[in-house]
Formats: structure tokens, C-alpha cells, sequence
């Protein structure tokens, strides 16, 4: 469906001018001044949410989460139906590599290693790929600082009503932010009868809630065992160990870095253990269908590098 601000505009100029509507419905279209994509086309891309807003019947004072959630929606299929110009989507590219993208307007991509483990754990895809492109609430990590290449880290919860009440929870997605690509690498069901997040305030809280609940302790470098492991920084040229020595034979780690060639800083942003057999026990007595790993995984001290 063509939009008519954009009837008669080249498909070039009619790109940039969604790529800045999309980035202005963003909560920080860029920091200090806004991107230059914004700026070029901020005249344009005020027509173009007000024509969306008619179009989808909401109000121009309407704020709301589901207004926000579709109007966002509305752009994203719009731009994945262009043929983006090397411009616009390194616009895009930037912003969504710095979490400044609205959720919609990334690809989400749950590789076969993240299938594989969570599929045994009751997790389906469409519910993994709806919790990331309509999250509750999301928190991108890693965000300032680091060069445009690197890869970072996102989490997004989504509250999953069940007809039982009891048998609702919350699905906490980890992701690798990578431009405008959003690679899942974790998926977890937190049940509130089960977890304490009533001090929560951000994702990041109830992700070490949870693995302080069901997490087997984890040294980085020479700093302490401990359940969850989070904002260290080492020199950039640094080698460092990552050691689960002694977890249960059935286990999950997430080890996230990234690095800053211009500060020569390396940064651990998360790195948890994960007890399955303990997390299993508990999705079954909530009725969750789950089914034992093939294999056994053998715990084993490994070594990280800055990787870029």
C-alpha cells in the first residue's frame, strides 16, 4: 500500500524519508543532535506518522504502548517492502546497532543452536519472535561506546496470560544485536510463584533474579565465583577465563563482551550458568511440556578473547 506523502516521491528519497519516521518514533533517534537521516527528512517523515495515525484510525494525542506498537509495525513492513538504498540502511544499521530502534523494526533470527536447546524447554518460536518485536518491556545493553561493528547485547520481557491465571509468567528473551538484526541466544519462562521480581525495574534485574534462582556459580577472570556476572572491564589485549568447573551435566552459559578498539577497553556485559535439571523440574510442576536434553554437556573452564 503506497503512502500518499510518498506518491510521486523516487524510491531513494521515499526510503530516507521511512527510515526517519521510523527513527523518530524511537524513544532517542540519536544521540546529541538527531541523525542525519532525521534531520534531511523531518518535515516529510511528521506527514508521513500523521498519515499513518489516519490511516490506523489513531489519535495524533494517543501515546498509548498498543498506538506506539502499531504504528511501528505499520513502518517496519513498509521499509522491509522497499529495496533500501546503502544509505538508509546504514542509517538503520547504526541506530539499531546502538538499541535505539523500536523493537519492530528488527529481524529476528533463532539459529538452529538456540532451537535445539530451547525447544526441549517447552519455547515456541512464534512466542519467542512476538515477546521481541512487542515486548512488555526492553532494555538494550552495550549500547554507548562501542564500535559500530560490534555485537551487543538486548533483553525483552513479555507477559504470557494463561486461561489459568496460576499458570501465568513472564518470557524473558536474550539477544545479540547486531545492526538491525536481533540473533536469540536465550529464552526463559519466569514464573513469579517461582521468582522474586517484585523489586525488578529493568530486564537485566529479573535476568540475575532468575539465574540467582537457578544458576550453578561462574568465575570471570580472577574475580569470585558467583551466580550472576555482570559490567566488568578488562584491559583490551586481555585473555580471559571463563570457569563453570563442577556444573551439573546438563547446562546453559551465556558469556557476553564486546570490545572498543579507540579506548582499548573489553567489556563482560553478562555471564550466567544455568542448573536445567533444576529449571525442568520447575516448568513441569507448572504443567510445561518439556522433554531431556540428547546429550550430556561436559563443564569446562574456556578462555575469551576480545572479539570485535
Amino acid at each position: 500500500m503506497v503512502l500518499d506523502t510518498l506518491k510521486g516521491v523516487d524510491s531513494k528519497t521515499a526510503n530516507g524519508i521511512l527510515a526517519a519516521a521510523a527513527l523518530m518514533t524511537s524513544a532517542d533517534p540519536g544521540i546529541g543532535e538527531p541523525a542525519g537521516i532525521v534531520r534531511q527528512y523531518r518535515i516529510q517523515a511528521d506527514e508521513i506518522l500523521s498519515e499513518v495515525r489516519s490511516r490506523l484510525k489513531i489519535s495524533v494525542d494517543d501515546s498509548s504502548q498498543k498506538a506506539r506498537t502499531s504504528i511501528d509495525d505499520f513502518l517496519a513492513r513498509a521499509l522491509r517492502d522497499s529495496a533500501l538504498g546503502a544509505n538508509t540502511h546504514e542509517a538503520l544499521s547504526r541506530a539499531g546497532q546502538a538499541g535505539r530502534l523500536s523493537p519492530a523494526l528488527y529481524q529476528v533470527v533463532q539459529p538452529h543452536s538456540f532451537r535445539n536447546v530451547f525447544s526441549t524447554l517447552g519455547i515456541s518460536a512464534s512466542h519467542v519472535e512476538d515477546a521481541v518485536l512487542h515486548p512488555d518491556d526492553h532494555q538494550h545493553l552495550l549500547a554507548e561506546g562501542i564500535p559500530e561493528q560490534a555485537r551487543s547485547i538486548s533483553l525483552f520481557m513479555k507477559l504470557v496470560i494463561a486461561r489459568d491465571f496460576a499458570k501465568s509468567r513472564w518470557l524473558l528473551v536474550q539477544a545479540v544485536r547486531n545492526g538491525t538484526t536481533l540473533t536469540v541466544n536465550s529464552a526463559w519462562q519466569v514464573y513469579p510463584q517461582d521468582i522474586d521480581i517484585s523489586n525488578a525495574r529493568q530486564p537485566l534485574d529479573v535476568l540475575r533474579a532468575f539465574a540467582e534462582k537457578y544458576g550453578y556459580p561462574i568465575r570471570v577472570g580472577e574475580n569470585e565465583r558467583a551466580l550472576f556476572v555482570d559490567a566488568l572491564t578488562y584491559p583490551l589485549d586481555a585473555t580471559v577465563k571463563v570457569d563453570w568447573t563442577g556444573a551439573p551435566p546438563d547446562w546453559f552459559v551465556a558469556f557476553a563482551q564486546s570490545a572498543n578498539m579507540e579506548t582499548s577497553v573489553f567489556k563482560v556485559g553478562i555471564a550466567y550458568c544455568i542448573d536445567l535439571a533444576r529449571y525442568r523440574s520447575d516448568l513441569r510442576k507448572h504443567g510445561v511440556k518439556v522433554t531431556e536434553p540428547s546429550g550430556q554437556a561436559t563443564s569446562a573452564p574456556r578462555a575469551f578473547a576480545p572479539a570485535l
